[in-house]
């Protein structure tokens, strides 16, 4: 790979030249995002980069006029563009392969540029490759200052290709994040579903946000896929670990239970050993709230907690003041961790093992951590020696749990028969509104899957809800982390919920729309799975009538509810 070289094309134009070595068979011309407003060449060079780390790709990063660097129109932008894949095709030597990449609002002008392109120009082309980009500008689609449907609705892609004969021809690459609030990933969906099955490949991020190809730790992911797509030799990866980040001899033990899965009992359980160290809260929040757009949430309010500790310092002498100074302290030790750039993991580190005394394992336990993906698992195994608890639930059960936690937080004052009535409310309105089998914090195959591609095998322990609290179970979790077990205190819970039976006709409507959940864990660990996870998938209709279900004397009398 070469250093970026800037050239200058035509009159006006100018390209930014990435190449991995000379002569290389596939070309990639790429158009960069920001909405027409403003973007240059410079905010794509990072992932070009990664693109032509190895062999057989050259990347030309064509700068249009943009609106406020050049008080541009669309109709500046769409010549810009189509004066860059004219430029493009004139260099493809013989044999060679040109695609078009668009980011974003680049993926607008790499469109339109080929639809406006002579026959000449378009037979050169070989293929799209489209990153969460604008392909609707029809009514209901992208819309800005640059870009007004009552304007351009004639000039929007996802109209202008259906039916086209280039679908028939070219090969479409698509990657798009899941939470993507300028671009919805449904627009991408709708675009693929106008190319023959095999000529289009959609790969979405379900935890991502826009612009998501060009940040850690996506952007080595996509400019893989890229490199496979466009037909160039793989490079080779490494997996980098960090060990210079964590004490010698340490291991980061990572708990990613779903919420209201007994993550908190085993976390007091492993804190009370001396071969633990733990730090004074248990949900950290950390990595999640780095890579997934959902759980940013955490650390907003934390912020807003700091805020809040602050404004309550009073002037002058007032003893109450150590303790608000206290607790503005603890925040602000707490929001240090995110206090780096992206990929910069020492801050979280340093925080982890503050007060470290030689400890075997080292316990960051934040359930919503289950919601990664095979990515952010991958950097969290980076940092060291690091092992991997997965707690599964049955599936009812939990989601029952945490309507009750949820509806007795807003309404601490109900009536028995009034919480139970919201409770029954919020189920219904769950699954009305929801797939509740893919909720992210429930949707365990998917957990599963991620963390498997991103973790070693024996570097993962899976355990059971309904058999945690035994000692057998904390024996088989202290042995995969080798410290020596102690007494189950086996009538302890943590963080006990206000207790309400589960209709039945309720945990019928929640058995049959997680009944995919039910059927990946049962397909996945067999005879292994608790008695009770298999009595959920049989309807209760289907059942011996008794005066209470098994879980209705669980939630009768609190046992293991947490």
């Amino acid at each position: 790979m070469t250093d970026p070289v800037t050239q200058k094309i035509g009159q006006a134009g100018e390209v930014t030249m990435l190449a991995s070595t000379p002569n290389d068979p596939v070309h990639i011309l790429a158009f960069h995002g920001g909405g027409g407003v403003a973007g240059t060449p410079d905010m794509m060079v990072p992932f070009a980069q990664r693109v032509t780390s190895g062999p057989g790709v050259t990347m030309a990063l064509a700068r249009y006029r943009t609106l406020n660097a050049d008080q541009a129109s669309f109709e500046d932008m769409r010549a810009d563009a189509a004066q860059a894949l004219d430029w493009a095709q004139a260099q493809i030597p013989a044999g060679g392969r040109l695609y078009l990449l668009g980011a974003s609002f680049g993926g607008l002008l790499a469109l339109d540029a080929l639809l406006e392109a002579s026959a000449e120009v378009q037979e050169h082309v070989t293929g799209l490759i489209l990153l969460n980009a604008v392909t609707d500008t029809g009514p209901d689609g992208f819309a800005n200052r640059v870009i007004k449907p009552e304007d351009h609705v004639h000039l929007s892609p996802i109209a202008r290709l259906k039916g086209h004969p280039m679908l028939s021809r070219l090969r479409c690459f698509m990657a798009h994040g899941g939470q993507d609030d300028v671009v919805p990933i449904e627009v991408s969906h709708r675009f693929a579903a106008l190319w023959p099955k095999d000529r289009c490949e959609m790969m979405p991020f379900p935890n991502s946000s826009h612009g998501f190809f060009n940040r850690a730790p996506h952007d080595k992911t996509v400019a893989a896929a890229v490199r496979k797509f466009v037909g160039a030799a793989p490079v080779e990866a490494k997996r980098t670990v960090s060990t210079g980040l964590l004490p010698k001899g340490a291991t980061m033990v990572y708990g990613i239970g779903a919420q209201k899965a007994g993550t908190s009992w085993l976390f007091d359980y492993l804190k009370q050993s001396e071969e633990s160290h733990t730090v004074h809260i248990k949900e950290l929040h950390y990595f999640d709230a780095l890579y997934v757009k959902s759980e940013q949430s955490h650390l907003n309010n934390r912020l807003a907690q700091l805020r809040r500790a602050v404004d309550n310092l009073t002037p002058g002498m007032d003893p109450a003041n150590r303790k608000r100074l206290r607790d503005t302290q603890l925040l602000a030790e707490r929001l240090s961790i995110h206090a780096a750039a992206p990929g910069d993991h020492r801050p979280y580190v340093e925080y982890m093992t503050k007060g470290y005394a030689g400890q075997k394992i080292i316990c960051d336990f934040t359930p919503s951590y289950c919601t990664l993906d095979a990515e952010g698992f991958r950097e969290m195994d980076s940092l060291g020696p690091a092992k991997f608890i997965f707690i599964l639930r049955d599936p009812v059960d939990r989601l029952w749990s945490q309507i009750r936690m949820a509806i007795g937080a807003q309404n601490p004052t109900l009536s028995d028969a009034a919480y139970e009535a919201k409770c029954v409310a919020h189920a219904q309105d769950l699954r009305d509104k929801r797939d509740i089998a893919r909720i992210p914090r429930a949707d365990y195959a998917r957990t599963m899957e991620a963390l498997e591609a991103a973790v070693p095998s024996d570097h993962i322990h899976y355990a059971f809800y309904e058999d945690l609290f035994s000692q057998d179970s904390v024996d088989e979790i202290c042995a995969f982390l080798d410290i020596r077990p102690h007494k189950v205190a086996g009538d302890k819970r943590v963080n006990l919920g206000r207790s309400t039976v589960l209709p039945d006709a309720v945990e019928q409507m929640l058995s049959e729309a997680l009944a995919p959940q039910y059927q990946a864990v049962s397909a996945r660990f067999g005879d292994s799975v608790p008695a009770a996870w298999r009595e959920s998938v049989v309807p209760p209709s289907k059942k011996a009538p008794q005066a209470f279900s098994k879980k209705a004397v669980r939630l009768l009398t609190g046992f293991g509810d947490n």
